[in-house]
């Protein structure tokens, strides 16, 4: 970047441009996860158990295809400096509630979905809840591939006076080996996406990956 917004581009073309892209990615994608929805939910269809999986397996990477792109054309809005991220009082137990939501699609709930572990009471913490609901969204579908014989789990804890929101693949038999940083696309490209967001949020994020191939994400909510 050259320091202009949009390297020399008025603001409201550049927001124009972003919102275009956006648009003309995600609304055929979400059109693809409707009808694959619509087809695996149809009594009538006559599928067999491998087309069944294939339609399961398009309809899973278009919703993390249209969060992708959503959290994208987010980051880019902040880099650009298109709009900024709101400050407001947000309930950390309902953006994680809603984030689950978003994604239930691809991380499954009940036993087969994640295991989240949030504190009794109070989760009062500051920002923007609906950009907070996508990163922590695209947080559980980062971790979402590769799970084997693990389970996608996520802990809130408090940090200092802020919150520390910690995502990884729990082993469900015995435990992962010790975990070490990595840096870069250690963790994945869209592990690169989802915390350059958390950054432009003001978060601090860190990725972990064991002798396994599990991996782990912090990332530091203030208050």
């Amino acid at each position: 970047m050259d320091g202009e917004t949009g390297r020399g581009r008025a603001p409201k073309e550049t927001s124009r441009l972003v919102a275009a892209v956006t648009h003309e990615v995600v609304s055929p994608v979400s059109n693809i996860a409707g009808l694959s929805r619509l087809l695996t939910g149809d009594p009538q269809a006559a599928l067999d158990d491998k087309t069944r999986d294939l339609l399961l397996r398009i309809r899973r990477n278009s919703v993390r295809l249209v969060h992708l792109v959503e959290e994208a054309s987010t980051l880019a809005r902040h880099h650009w400096e298109l709009d900024a991220p709101q400050r407001e009082k947000v309930d950390l137990r309902d953006i994680v509630d809603g984030a689950l939501l978003d994604v239930v699609e691809v991380v499954g709930t009940g036993a087969n979905g994640p295991d989240v572990r949030l504190p009794e009471g109070d989760l009062a913490a500051e920002g923007d809840p609906k950009r907070l609901r996508l990163a922590i969204g695209g947080l559980f579908l980062n971790l979402a591939k590769d799970l084997n014989n693990r389970r996608l789990t996520l802990a809130l804890e408090r940090a200092g006076s802020g919150w520390r929101i910690t995502v990884w693949h729990a082993a469900i038999e015995g435990e992962n080996g010790p975990f070490a940083e990595v840096e870069g696309e250690g963790g994945g490209p869209s592990a690169v996406v989802v915390l350059e967001l958390f950054k432009s949020l003001g978060c601090a994020g860190k990725v972990f990956v064991s002798p396994e191939g599990a991996r782990r994400i912090e990332v530091e909510i203030p208050q």
